[in-house]
């Protein structure tokens, strides 16, 4: 684990507790505290990781364990490990309070790790209530605890929030101090966790001094660290969450490169922040290419890298008396050296060898790769959402450029909240203001610019809370006016830029459709709007209506058809959203809920899937109890994950009545347009006339992918 092999710990404290249950309760008291122990750390890992429900999970109950046998330390660490969740959801009085409860006990039973621990959660935690100078006495006085116990990993904890407080007081050369002396002891331990907390705070401090080429290079050295841990998972959901707590240092390297004028590399950036668990799904199960020369240097490599890790953990699990500095320095620089010749062998796969780059080097697009995919007429918009700026790249077929627009996260989460909230009451025109208010916001901008002229395409690539945004019902010339973004423009999302770059299928007319609508759901429309959009595919349809539209029906057929369409209820697992799903009949083989982990396991064919259903756009994120990551896992995410280059989804809980007027007009207009086009023909029409005018009716639908 604290080599930040975190799928290899995972494992082993898995067979842990296995083991234990099968000695059970009757367990001696000593075995419980190694229960204890590896309950907390698995916990931990699982914080890392980003699943914060099995670590709160986990950390009760080794306080309950520890409680029942009186194992003060048990208690302990575990009370701080609820107070790293409190403080991480942002309860910082309730972190506190956890905090000082674990002191007082460390302090009863005279444990000195652990009172060095909480004293330094609490200092941290104090930093972020602006209670500054009780902060820096609890950071110095569990630095003291640290180096008295040569507890080096302590100290390098306290060291690290002792520069995070100096920081905050602006004091930017002595934060500086201190992370690089931390930087000095975690060189021995090889901390990931620790190591790009101190580049990066190092980096702020280093940008806050103007010196910025410094600060680059600090930036960089964090996101390598990241980047080197996060290769090494395996399991998908743990490689978006465990970037919850990194993004920030994406970020800042994103508005410094802007600041610096390096435009083409912080678009890079961007996309890494994004794209990387989008190209490891892409690359699932596709077998990599290597000549025999290829194979065998990258076997020596491989072993190479192996050996000096092996032999760094040997020098560490060490006594500290009996350890060589010189050992773990030599080690230590030698490991750099090995993992830095394998990314270059990498590296050099992909320039030299084009059948590899194809099949499976998926790298990170350049702008110049991804402006290569858009027309004359088509501009791509990325957004990158930093904690007091909004970074806007525009990318046409002409080239890239980029603009940082002065705005606090909390402020844009609470206009997101508000226009999404005032959209779903009908009967007023409320949503008017914060639709204006964040058309001035994201779009104005770079239209003021003149940076969209002759532009009648966008595709959005939001980040963080624009994910749930409908751009397409956004207000332009104030909020009295009725234009909107829509009126102007075609719109499509994207998970990242890179989906555009590797689209693995031509466009194709849509002849064939499976549509689907069971009877369990209640809602009173769908299988009329299932009927009437079977009937404007006369060469093949298969409609599946109550009791027949079964899950195991959809897993057998769905592969075989152009179009994909549910008419049903979606539903959304805050908690872990890979459970999220929509509701199917169940029978003897399925039990109904065709869920996210079922999905990204098919193969479809399909050109476009329609989920006419609630809330079904959405994914990880901001209304979501598990970290955003690169806001990948929902239901669109996942179709397209399966083979669908469109998914056509709703952003909240639309009315099962005027969806099947909205639907029947989409696939009539898609006969002879793009699928892009035909939605937004089918909302303007919608908004035009009728009884469904209002934005609710036609705004939550967004088209995910591609626009043909």
């Amino acid at each position: 684990m604290q080599l930040g092999k975190y799928t290899e710990a995972l494992d082993w404290y898995r067979q842990a507790l296995q083991t234990y249950q099968q000695v059970g309760l009757k367990a001696e008291p000593g075995f419980k505290q190694q229960l204890i122990e590896a309950l907390g750390d698995l916990g931990n890992l699982e914080v890392r990781l980003g699943d914060l429900a099995s670590a709160e999970k986990d950390f009760r109950r080794a306080v309950e364990i520890a409680e029942a046998i009186k194992h003060p330390r048990g208690v302990t660490i575990n009370l701080i490990a609820l107070g790293d969740l409190e403080w991480r959801r942002k309860r910082f009085p309730e972190a506190a309070a956890l905090y000082r409860q674990a002191l007082a006990r460390a302090n009863e039973a005279a444990d000195r790790a652990s009172t060095a621990g909480a004293l330094i959660q609490l200092a941290l935690t104090h930093r972020d209530l602006k209670q500054l100078d009780e902060a820096a006495q609890e950071a110095k006085q569990a630095r003291e605890i640290a180096r008295s116990t040569r507890a080096r990993p302590l100290e390098v904890q306290a060291l690290y929030a002792q520069g995070e407080i100096a920081r905050a007081r602006n004091r930017n050369e002595e934060a500086l101090n201190y992370y690089s002396s931390g930087e000095d002891i975690v060189r021995e331990t090889g901390d990931p966790e620790l190591m790009w907390r101190l580049s990066f705070g190092r980096g702020q401090s280093l940008e806050a001094l103007k010196r910025n080429e410094d600060a680059l290079a600090a930036y960089q050295d964090a996101v390598k660290t990241i980047e080197l841990v996060r290769s090494g998972l395996r399991e998908e959901r743990f490689r978006a969450g465990y970037l919850e707590d990194k993004y920030q240092v994406y970020v800042a390297l994103v508005e410094l490169l802007i600041k610096l004028g390096h435009a083409d590399e912080a678009f890079v950036i961007a996309e890494k922040l994004r794209a990387r668990s989008y190209l490891d799904m892409l690359n699932r199960g596709q077998p990599p290419i290597r000549n025999q020369t290829q194979r065998q240097t990258e076997t020596a490599l491989q072993n190479r890298v192996r050996e000096l890790q092996r032999k760094l953990e040997e020098e560490n699990a060490k006594p500290s008396p009996d350890q060589k500095r010189q050992a773990l320095e030599l080690f230590t620089k030698e490991l750099g050296d090995a993992e830095h010749d394998y990314e270059n062998f990498l590296d050099d796969l992909r320039r030299t060898d084009p059948a590899y780059a194809a099949v499976r080097a998926l790298s990170v697009p350049s702008g110049k790769e991804v402006g290569q995919r858009l027309t004359v007429n088509t501009a791509l918009i990325e957004y990158v959402m930093g904690e007091q700026n909004l970074v806007i790249f525009v990318l046409t077929s002409e080239g890239l450029r980029a603009k940082t627009v002065p705005l606090r996260a909390i402020d844009l989460e609470a206009r997101v909240d508000t226009l999404r909230d005032l959209m779903l009451h009908k009967n007023t025109t409320e949503w008017k203001l914060p639709a204006a208010a964040l058309y001035r916001t994201l779009v104005a901008p770079i239209e003021e610019a003149g940076w969209l002229q002759g532009i009648k395409q966008l595709y959005i690539v939001p980040h963080s809370i624009l994910h749930y945004v409908p751009f397409a019902v956004l207000l332009k010339g104030g909020n009295s006016a009725n234009r909107f973004l829509v009126d102007d423009y075609v719109l499509a999302y994207l998970p990242a830029a890179a989906a555009l770059v590797y689209a693995d299928k031509p466009g194709r007319s849509s002849k064939t459709v499976l549509a689907m609508a069971p009877s369990s759901t209640r809602l009173q429309y769908t299988q009329r709007e299932s009927q009437s959009i079977s009937e404007l595919f006369p060469r093949q349809q298969m409609l599946l209506l109550g009791s027949r539209a079964t899950e195991s029906s959809f897993k057998r057929l769905a592969n075989r058809y152009d179009v994909i369409h549910l008419a049903t209820h979606g539903y959304f697992n805050k908690v872990n959203p890979l459970l999220s799903g929509v509701t199917l009949e169940r029978d003897a083989q399925e039990d109904g809920r065709l869920e996210v982990h079922e999905i990204l396991e098919l193969k479809l064919n399909a050109e476009l899937v329609t989920l006419s259903a609630c809330d079904t756009a959405l994914g990880s994120g901001y209304f979501a109890e598990v970290p955003a990551g690169d806001d990948l896992v929902g239901l669109t995410r996942a179709f397209m994950f399966a083979g669908a280059p469109s998914v056509l989804a709703s952003l909240w809980e639309v009315n099962d009545r005027s969806a099947v007027q909205l639907m029947h007009s989409f696939y009539g207009q898609l006969r002879n347009n793009d699928k892009a086009t035909a939605l937004a023909r089918a909302q303007r029409e919608m908004r035009a006339r009728g009884p469904y005018r209002h934005p609710y009716y036609w705004g939550a639908f967004t088209l995910l992918g591609r626009m043909n």
